[in-house]
């Protein structure tokens, strides 16, 4: 079965004060997923959405970034700010 074609058939189950949707492992495997996987929730067009959730940057990758910046822009931004 392709990522694309529907998977119907698959109800809520109760649990505790919500519910939990089971996945089928092979739908799991073909999007990388797993149960370490942080995932985003969204709902857009009465459908939802389940994705994985974007990477944060680390601290070093920020600061490098912004070193980049400051090389790249510096005086840019020190001209714009006065």
């Amino acid at each position: 079965m392709s990522a694309t074609a529907p998977r119907e058939g698959t109800k809520l189950l109760p649990h505790g004060n919500g519910f939990v949707l089971p996945i089928d492992p092979s739908l799991l495997r073909e999007l990388g997923i797993d149960e370490t996987t942080p995932i985003t929730v969204t709902a857009e067009a009465g459908r939802l959405v389940i994705a994985k959730a974007a990477a944060h940057a680390t601290k070093e990758q920020v600061a490098a970034s912004l070193q980049n910046v400051n090389r790249e822009w510096g005086g840019v931004l020190k001209k714009l700010a006065e």
